[in-house]
């Protein structure tokens, strides 16, 4: 299987899309295939890594920097430093050597000439090497060698599956004075928006406006794009929460010639999945790279907060009923030494939660405080920052710092006094700072719901799926699919494990976890 978009195979290891620059990966080779928002003198490029000759990849738009040779350097350069900044140093192919071209004059009939930053494929960093020059019907991307063009956009892209021809999403749509990847999704409301606000809520101008950039873009296109097999399509962008339901903004066209148009708002319920045939109704969700409230699918409740920055670091965090005794028991408080970091994530979390629609609310107390500990006291005592409010409109406020006892736990009503846990670790969804049986299992339980709870997409591509599953198991934890244990090998100890455990071919449904024998996420064994 060949390179495919990012609403299927190409992840990313890193930050969230507009945070930080990230790069997409194929899981068939685990190659680098694409690096989105680039930052070249402060503007953001996306960049496609593409095998071939120069007149094949640049036949239908000329390299971006053609003409202006300091830019490409100055573009070659953010690439070569983007890729070593990733945890394992990026192959871009299977050659002895790898380079990435950035093409920008044409010196003589039929050459070009490139900024190129290359390595040798092992261990060694990228790095600048001078100037190429070569002919522009040659593809150096075979063997030995992976000699590759990087092909850099600017301004909204159109994301295709090159399997079946649909459009899966947009990247940089401009709308309502920010910039945007979209993407767009089946399932039900309930599925996709569950666990995360839809953007536009309670903003029906706003939701309107983005529904008609998306139309315009896919106007744009060569050739109508279809998102689906049904008879219509549509593309919703919601911007009202009824009881049981929603109302959205809808752009949709017929399956043939006919562009996209807008139609009338749509009604419907929240538990009914639209997409499937002779129908093609899909949701567009909007992720401008700021930080992600989670919520409970069932209560409501305010679970956590994905791609916060605190101090330069991005964190995810998650709230805990807990005594601190419990909640720390196999790590320290992040911030623990450093008062003026845990004031400014206390801060971070506040401005998030009061920049949704709706003040959330993070459990049934009446009145409702979050912690962040900084100090470890005598007569075991924690003290903590904490931000809080009362359970009705009220919005977060700071509040004097709090000191407790450790052991006691004081989540219950009629307060709810939580934790605020912060983990920087890609792919730690019980936060405790180590990748381990409970997260992949965690994770393998989302998928197979079919909920779309951002935590869960390590991938940074919008979707949250088995790939995300492939993802952790071999670019996060690093490990092979059947290493029930987790030691990093797959051998006999494992196979005694999962046989041990009783659970091979055992009749019931999904109760199966990864150190049972459950490696491909379906929840059996």
């Amino acid at each position: 299987m060949g390179k495919v978009t990012r609403a299927l195979l190409m992840f990313s290891i890193g930050a969230s899309a507009y945070a930080n620059p990230t790069v997409m990966y194929d899981t068939t080779t685990w190659h680098a295939t694409e690096i989105r928002d680039l930052q070249v003198g402060g503007v953001a490029y996306n960049v496609e890594i593409l095998p071939g000759s120069y007149n094949s990849v640049f036949r239908n738009q000329p390299p971006i920097f053609l003409g202006n040779p300091a830019r490409a350097s100055l573009a070659a350069n953010a690439m070569r430093d983007v890729l070593n900044n990733e945890p394992m140093v990026p192959e871009i192919g299977d050659g002895t050597s790898e380079v990435l071209w950035t093409p920008h004059t044409l010196p003589s009939r039929g050459e070009f000439q490139a900024a190129q930053r290359g390595h040798n494929t092992d261990a060694d960093p990228w790095q600048s090497y001078a100037d190429f020059v070569g002919s522009r019907g040659t593809d150096f991307s075979g063997a030995p060698h992976s000699w590759l063009f990087a092909k850099v956009h600017q301004g909204p892209k159109v994301v295709y599956d090159p399997r079946s021809g649909y459009a899966t999403g947009i990247l940089d749509v401009s709308a309502n004075g920010k910039t945007y990847d979209v993407n767009f999704h089946r399932g039900s409301y309930q599925q996709v928006f569950g666990s995360h606000r839809p953007t536009f809520l309670t903003n029906q101008p706003n939701a309107a406006s983005a529904a008609t950039a998306i139309m315009n873009i896919l106007n744009a296109e060569p050739a109508v794009p279809e998102i689906a097999a049904g008879s219509s399509e549509v593309l919703w962008v919601p911007h009202t929460k009824t009881r049981g339901g929603f109302v959205t903004e809808q752009r949709g066209h017929d399956t043939d010639a006919a562009p996209w148009q807008s139609y009338a708002d749509f009604s419907g319920s929240a538990s009914v999945d639209f997409s499937g045939a002779p129908h093609s109704w899909l949701f567009a969700t909007f992720d401008d790279g700021s930080p992600k409230v989670i919520y409970d699918i069932d209560s409501g409740h305010a679970t956590g907060i994905v791609g916060l920055s605190v101090g330069g670091t991005e964190y995810n965090v998650g709230f805990f009923a807990d005594s601190f005794d419990s909640a720390y028991a196999s790590h320290k408080p992040t911030f623990l030494g450093e008062p003026g970091l845990a004031a400014a994530a206390g801060n971070a979390v506040m401005k998030v939660l009061n920049d949704e629609p709706f003040v959330p609310r993070v459990s049934k107390g009446d009145s409702e405080v979050l912690w962040i500990p900084h100090t470890v006291e005598r007569g075991n005592r924690f003290l903590a920052s904490q931000r809080g409010h009362n359970t009705t409109v009220d919005p977060w406020q700071p509040y004097a710092d709090f000191s407790g006892m450790q052991n006691v736990d004081f989540s219950s009503p009629p307060n709810s006094w939580l934790f605020a846990k912060f983990s920087d670790v890609a792919g730690d969804f019980n936060f405790n700072q180590v990748l381990d049986v409970d997260d992949i299992n965690s994770l393998t339980e989302t998928v197979l719901d079919g909920n779309r709870n951002l935590l869960f997409d390590v991938t940074k591509d919008g979707f949250v799926n088995h790939d995300d599953h492939r993802f952790w198991v071999k670019k996060l934890r690093m490990t092979w699919f059947g290493d029930s244990n987790l030691d990093g090998e797959f051998n006999t100890a494992d196979f005694v494990q999962v046989f041990q455990s009783g659970h091979y071919e055992d009749g019931l449904v999904r109760n199966s976890g990864w150190e049972h024998g459950d490696w491909n996420g379906d929840g059996e064994f």
